[in-house]
C-alpha cells in the first residue's frame, strides 16, 4: 500500500514472518545484544550520543557475529519492485543493500537522521510489540508545520485526527502506526528518529 506522510509518498507491507528464515536472523542478533547492549560506532562522537545495539559502522568488529539476511534478499527485492511499480516507475533497475540492523530496548533512543547516499530507505520491524513500544518518529520539514497548529489553523486540531496519516501534513512529526513484521519504504530525506522502547525492537 502506498501512502502519503506529509505529502511524501511511504510504502506499506506486511512481510509473511515464514517467508525467510527468521528464527536464524533473530537469534544472531539477539546473541548479538547478549555480548553488548551498548553498540554504537554509528553517532558515538556526536553531542547526542544514541542508546543502541547498532551494527552500521562496526560490521568488521570480530566480536560479533554477522547475521545471515541471503534469505530476506528475494523477500525484498519484491517488495520494492512492487513499491515502484505502485508508484509508477517503469523498467527502473535498481540496487539495495541489507547493511544494518538495530536493536532498541526500555531507555534506547536513535538520534534524528536521514539517509544521504541512496534514494530510498527501508525499515523490517523483526521483532516488535506495537502494545509497549513507540514506533518511528518522521519529522515534517515542510516550514509551514512549524506554525499551522500553533499560529496559523490551530482550529484544524480541533476537528482533525492525528493518528490519520492523511493528516499528517499538518504536524511536525508523526508516529506511523507499526507492528511486527512491518516493512516500510520511504524517501532517504525525510528526517526520522526511533523514539524509547518497553521491550525490544529489531
Amino acid at each position: 500500500m502506498i501512502d502519503q506522510i506529509f505529502g511524501i509518498p511511504l510504502y506499506k507491507s506486511n512481510i509473511d514472518p515464514n517467508s525467510y528464515d527468521k528464527e536464524s536472523i533473530l537469534n544472531t542478533i539477539l546473541s548479538n545484544y547478549e555480548k553488548s547492549n551498548d553498540r554504537n560506532n554509528w553517532d558515538n562522537e556526536s553531542y547526542i550520543k544514541s542508546k543502541i545495539h547498532h551494527s552500521l559502522c562496526d560490521e568488521q568488529n570480530q566480536n560479533f557475529e554477522k547475521p545471515d539476511f541471503s534469505s530476506l534478499r528475494s523477500v525484498y527485492e519484491s517488495e520494492i519492485k512492487k513499491c515502484l511499480k505502485m508508484m509508477n516507475y517503469h523498467n527502473l533497475v535498481f540496487k539495495f543493500e541489507i547493511v544494518n540492523y538495530t536493536v532498541m530496548t526500555k531507555d534506547s533512543q536513535m538520534s534524528n537522521h536521514i539517509h544521504t547516499d541512496c534514494d530510498f530507505t527501508t525499515v523490517h520491524y523483526l521483532r516488535f510489540d506495537n502494545e509497549s513500544l513507540d514506533s518511528t518518529l518522521f519529522h515534517n520539514s515542510n516550514d509551514y508545520a512549524k506554525y499551522l497548529i500553533s499560529t496559523l489553523s490551530p482550529s484544524l486540531s480541533k476537528v482533525s485526527d492525528n493518528k490519520s496519516i492523511q493528516n499528517s501534513w499538518m504536524y511536525q512529526t508523526f508516529k506511523i502506526p507499526t507492528q511486527e513484521n512491518d516493512f516500510l519504504i520511504s524517501d532517504s530525506y525525510t528526517d526520522f528518529r526511533e523514539l524509547k522502547s518497553g521491550f525490544s525492537k529489531i
